[in-house]
């Protein structure tokens, strides 16, 4: 899960010791428990509760003033001129033949 690529959350699965241990984590978002509905063809790991924890060691990288450079998301300047550490990863990844989608939609 992505909230515009400025914050990052991963599924956890719930550990035995329940939602309260599960809430001691760094980045875990507290409280919220997902529950999922089931369908036709739901794997039990799938269909199995769990929580979402935030990466943050990415919201650290993200969050520093020279993350996304001075021309940060103007989407008038082009990936290839833009300065900043979230532009250099972005010209790696598409080196490697992602096709990147940096389209402001806020």
């Amino acid at each position: 899960v992505s909230e515009s690529g400025g914050r990052i959350f991963y599924p956890r699965q719930i550990s035995k010791e329940g939602v309260e241990e599960d809430n001691a984590i760094d980045g875990v978002v507290k409280g919220l428990v997902v529950h999922p509905e089931s369908y036709p063809g739901i794997s039990p790991s799938d269909a199995t509760p769990f929580s979402l924890v935030e990466d943050m060691h990415w919201r650290t990288r993200i969050s520093q003033l020279h993350a996304a450079g001075s021309d940060g998301y103007d989407d008038d300047i082009p990936i290839e001129k833009r300065r900043g550490k979230l532009w250099e990863f972005a010209r790696s990844l598409s080196k490697q033949g992602y096709i990147l989608d940096n389209s402001g939609y806020a």
